[in-house]
């Protein structure tokens, strides 16, 4: 079995040639992202973790794409896979470097916070603005955390973004 260190590594490789390559606009690509990630999550389930090719893939795009971004907000709600939506994101917060996880280790936050781990989540957060202080949802939620607001709004949230956000993203596909 491979170290994370190795995987990691392997990512960037990925990461490096994939450079350019992803296209916010691509409808279909985004599409096709976004049933990745479905399956990834349910694939977590069942012991197989994400490929470094996915991982360098959902990295690009979530850093790319703020719809794509929100979707991962949202997998916490969806059906067949919502239990291994927190394993998913770990994981790929365990293996990319942080200058290219922000966008997945701020949703991340969201997870560790609707779990009642607060002091947790606000570590992420700090992790975070070290790398970009301007990330803006970075800034919202450390405003969120710091009002101490209920836990159960990360899924409130969640659950009024996703529909919305699967629908720009296979609207857009068609």
């Amino acid at each position: 079995m491979q170290t994370i260190d190795e995987i990691r590594d392997l990512v960037d490789i990925e990461l490096l040639s994939l450079a350019g390559g992803y296209s916010p606009d691509d409808a279909e690509n985004n599409m096709r992202i976004v049933n990745d990630i479905r399956k990834s999550v349910k694939d977590m389930g069942k012991g197989i973790y994400p490929k470094p090719e996915h991982i360098a893939e959902v990295a690009l795009a979530t850093n790319g794409n703020l719809q794509m971004r929100d979707f991962l907000l949202g997998l916490r709600i969806e059906k067949d896979i919502a239990e291994h939506s927190f394993d998913y994101l770990h994981y790929l917060g365990l293996v990319l470097k942080k200058e290219i996880c922000v966008p997945i280790a701020a949703v991340f936050s969201t997870y560790i916070y609707e779990l009642g781990k607060k002091d947790a989540a606000n570590e992420v957060l700090v992790e975070i603005l070290e790398v970009n202080p301007t990330y803006s949802l970075t800034l919202l939620l450390q405003r969120w955390f710091a009002n101490d607001v209920p836990t159960e709004t990360m899924s409130e949230m969640a659950e009024q973004l996703h529909s919305a956000v699967i629908k720009n993203i296979e609207g857009g596909a068609k």
